[in-house]
């Protein structure tokens, strides 16, 4: 066995399936793109996929990669021996090219072979499962002996519908030293936790198509054998390498080193902290790397809990500082040679722990108020599974927390209820499968369709051609459709969905119906060989494959959508000049009525900014032509054209030049950029930390959305309008004199800026009706504060117990408060009686037998609402007012056997 380190073993493996004709593809970003069934890249096949369900077929059939994985399945595991989030898979792919007997001759030439990693064999067994007869006998081939063979019912990869089969692992025998009860081949029989036998790969013998309620040996073999592997780098690593943890390699010795001399603290004596904080740091600064933000939500939230998780591990040994932050160089450093660090992303990195880290030390703080604060309240014998679920989800307060600072208390955790709370949030609603999304199993017909069809819709929307393949609903091919599926046609003017842009819609009409269309084009999609698919719905009649049609688009749907599409490169090319050139594209969706663009930044955004980028933007909006060429790859990028995330490009590519705007787009476009005539941005927001989405219009269209988007602001306007004229006319029957001023009116909306000016003129409507709210009360209090003998001649023994109507409650409040210092009251219990039902007002002086916050908690509840405070102050309500008489006798009962 040679001792490697991870580039080695990583340039090896990728040399050796490149000798054996793979595709060498490169690390796919840790963002999965156009999917949306996973947040993370979680396997390596798992960029791969499209090429396995049918929905792509690649350049190569053979395929080989090191991908970059985060699972946080077994986060419990982590710090153990073997267990991590991040990770990284070295995959071998045959789609429907070698299959079993060459994966498995391979698999052990690369493995026993003094030219790659040299295993000893005697050192290695292969699981495999019952039924696989044909795995046991090819490993027999290659020499290893039948006891070294393991049959295990659970060798059987499927994970829901779809391409499904048997696997074979592939298990290191690390020897006696890591079988402390020499329980020795039973431990890898019985499939139990251990660290002697050590999984370094599994082959994916992927034959079947897996149906949900059917058996499994009913399946039915898929239209091709493909072969999905994944060997882990990390525990190849640790073999390799003779070491006892995935944490003692080459991939973690050096971050472990730097936690030590960070924290000051002792490895030995913190074994499971240290490889916490060390895997959890090198997740978060990957995923950060590759454009995920910190978030309360999705995938955000997955890195800001891991985050959080090392931090609180850094707590229980002591370090309260923040210090997770100063390891992402020593992770960038260890990655450098495949995934390479400028200095300014580190520093950038580091910024972005930093400030989470933080925010997680005031998140500690406002967890143990709200803590203090549930349990103030003497009923809560106990933290419930809302309240702890809310801790955790709001707050972000971990669980583990919770429950130790319950215990500080002498109290309890909900920890069912929380669990049940956390599954419900975690059970995600399911699509309907379609074609265009969710091409989940193989199809036959569509994988082997290869007829070439042009799209020729760069230069037409309307031409005569002919049907040449006709497909179901499902996919499966026809010779002729009656109701509705999918054809496909020797030319097309249809653009099928791609590049954020949506599909092309219209009308198809046949040789039988020349006089009427016939035929509703309702999308276009790409079928996996990249033909474009209509999808269709026939009125009347019938399409035959063969057959001359006659297809068209509606074109005014699709100028709209080419001024959008070209307005967008303008919007990109905005933020990069506004705001940073670091600002890059996280996702776009372009239809006839708007331009969605996501975006990646690091700083605050604000409304001059927005201004600026919606003022470049019709700068830009000038007598130019839209320049379109195709030229190599090469030189595309050379001459600086931006690529978008992880699009599969050929040789040849399809640039779009819109004034200072370069990219590699094969989108329709404008001819010159005075079609585009005017941009306004309509919204903007946040998606998460660092990820924002802005949406514009263009043309007519403007005026339409900026209302829509204004709309709460008037319904909130009018709202506040009539507040202000009940005050007003409260004020006049009261002989109170207010003045009132305010003016806004603006109808046609043309630009951001109008959205600004709503937004303003809401905010100070708020603050005059709230000035004016505060006068009107101020002076009512004055009014009412010069006669209290009303409220006087009610008191008995130092005690005020009275019921009111209508009365504001900041004039209860001062009342209150003049009494109780007049008279040198001890205790103070209003009912007010208003149109909502019942408010409840206490105050206690001196008295610590009574609390005001039970007694007010009991009224409330007595009337259906409810109250808190403290023991000398507290309010409440409800709206049930039968029971206020006998609530205000039995707070008198209780003053007078209690109180006095």
């Amino acid at each position: 066995m040679k001792h490697l380190s991870s580039n080695e073993i990583r340039r090896i493996w990728l040399s050796f399936w490149e000798a054996k004709e793979h595709l060498i593809v490169p690390s796919a970003s840790l963002v999965p793109v156009n999917d949306k069934s996973i947040l993370f890249i979680n396997a390596g096949v798992a960029p791969l996929k499209k090429f396995f369900d049918g929905s792509s077929v690649p350049e190569k059939k053979r395929l080989v990669n090191v991908q970059k994985c985060i699972r946080t399945g077994d986060i419990e595991s982590v710090g153990d021996t073997t267990h991590l989030t991040f990770f990284e898979m070295l995959g071998n792919f045959s789609i429907g090219n070698y299959f079993k007997e060459e994966a498995i001759t391979w698999a052990y030439e690369l493995l026993t072979s003094e030219q790659y990693y040299n295993f000893d064999p005697e050192r290695l067994y292969f699981t495999v499962h019952p039924s696989d007869s044909e795995s046991r006998l090819l490993w027999e081939k290659q020499g290893v002996y039948s006891d070294h063979i393991i049959e295990l019912e659970g060798n059987y990869w499927e994970i829901g519908e779809g391409p499904s089969g048997p696997c074979s692992e592939i298990f290191y025998d690390r020897g006696e030293s890591f079988d402390p009860n020499h329980e020795g081949i039973t431990l890898l029989k019985n499939d139990l936790p251990n660290d002697r036998y050590v999984e370094i790969w599994n082959i994916v013998f992927s034959a079947f198509n897996a149906v949900e309620g059917v058996n499994r040996e009913d399946y039915q073999p898929l239209p091709s054998k493909n072969i999905d592997t994944g060997m882990g780098l990390e525990r190849m690593a640790m073999i390799l390498q003779e070491v006892k943890s995935i944490y003692d390699t080459d991939l973690f010795y050096n971050l472990i080193k730097n936690i030590e001399l960070i924290s000051d603290k002792n490895p030995d004596e913190n074994i499971e902290t240290f490889r916490i904080i060390a895997d959890h740091i090198r997740t978060v600064t990957m995923a950060l790397k590759d454009g995920t933000s910190f978030g309360n939500n999705g995938r955000g939230y997955v890195i800001r809990r891991l985050l959080r998780r090392a931090i609180r591990q850094g707590y229980q040994m002591g370090v309260v500082k923040p210090f997770i932050y100063r390891l992402v160089p020593s992770v960038a450093m260890i990655m450098q040679d495949f995934y390479p660090f400028s200095e300014d992303e580190i520093k950038q990195l580091m910024d972005l722990v930093l400030a989470e880290e933080v925010l997680f030390h005031k998140t500690l703080v406002q967890g143990e108020e709200r803590i203090k604060t549930i349990l103030a309240n003497p009923q809560n014998k106990r933290i419930s599974g809302e309240d702890a679920f809310k801790l955790y989800d709001t707050y972000g307060f971990p669980l583990e927390l919770t429950i130790e600072s319950a215990l500080s208390h002498n109290v309890s955790v909900d920890t069912s209820g929380f669990l049940t709370l956390m599954e419900a949030q975690r059970r995600q609603s399911k699509e309907h499968s379609n074609m265009a999304n969710n091409m989940t199993l193989q199809n036959k017909d569509l994988l082997e369709f290869k007829l070439e069809s042009r799209f020729i819709g760069y230069e037409k929307t309307h031409v005569h051609t002919k049907v040449i393949a006709l497909f179901d609903k499902d996919g499966n091919r026809v010779t002729e459709l009656y109701n509705g599926g999918y054809l496909v046609l020797e030319e097309t003017p249809f653009y099928a969905e791609s590049g954020g842009q949506v599909g092309d819609i219209g009308l198809m009409r046949t040789d039988a119906y020349l006089e009427d269309d016939r035929v509703v084009v309702e999308d276009v999609i790409k079928a996996p060989n990249g033909q474009h698919l209509h999808k269709v719905r026939i009125i009347e009649g019938v399409i035959s494959q063969g057959e001359p049609i006659e297809a068209k688009i509606d074109v005014k749907r699709r100028q709209r959508i080419t001024i959008n599409h070209s307005a967008a490169h303008l919007l990109h090319l905005a933020l990069k000049n506004i705001l940073s050139q670091k600002v890059y594209q996280a996702g776009s969706y372009i239809n006839d009525e708007r331009i969605r663009f996501d975006f990646n930044f690091v700083g605050e955004i604000t409304d001059e900014h927005l201004l600026k980028i919606e003022a470049f933007i019709n700068e830009k909006i000038t007598n130019k032509t839209v320049i379109v060429e195709e030229m190599p790859l090469t030189k595309a990028k050379a001459n600086g054209a931006i690529a978008l995330f992880d699009d599969k490009y050929g040789e040849f590519v399809r640039t779009i030049k819109v004034d200072d705007s370069f990219e590699l787009c094969g989108g329709t476009h404008v001819k010159n950029i005075l079609d585009i005539d005017r941009v306004a941005i309509i919204s903007f927001e946040s998606k998460g930390s660092n990820v924002y989405r802005i949406e514009a219009a263009t043309q007519d269209q403007i005026n339409i959305l900026l209302h829509n988007v204004v709309e709460p602001y008037k319904a909130e306007i009018k709202k506040l309008l009539k507040k202000a004229s009940d005050i007003m006319r409260q004020a006049e029957t009261k002989a109170i004199d207010l003045t009132f001023d305010f003016d806004f009116n603006l109808n046609y909306l043309t630009s951001f800026k109008d959205v600004i000016s709503y937004r303003k003129a809401l905010q100070d409507l708020q603050t005059i009706v709230k000035t004016l709210e505060k006068k009107y009360n101020d002076e009512l209090i004055k009014n009412s504060l010069q006669n209290l003998d009303e409220y006087s001649n009610q008191i008995q023994d130092q005690a005020l117990i009275i019921k009111t109507n209508n009365q504001p409650i900041n004039l209860l409040k001062t009342i209150m408060d003049k009494l109780s210092n007049e008279h040198q009251l001890k205790f103070i219990f209003i009912a007010n009686l208003n149109e909502q039902g019942i408010n409840f007002l206490c105050k206690i002086n001196e008295i610590p037998t009574l609390d005001a916050s039970a007694l007010i908690k009991d009224a409330s509840l007595k009337t259906g609402g409810s109250g808190g405070g403290n023991k000398t102050f507290a309010q409440g309500g409800g709206t049930d007012i039968k029971e206020v008489d006998r609530i205000l006798a039995n707070i008198t009962k209780i003053y007078q056997e209690i109180g006095r």
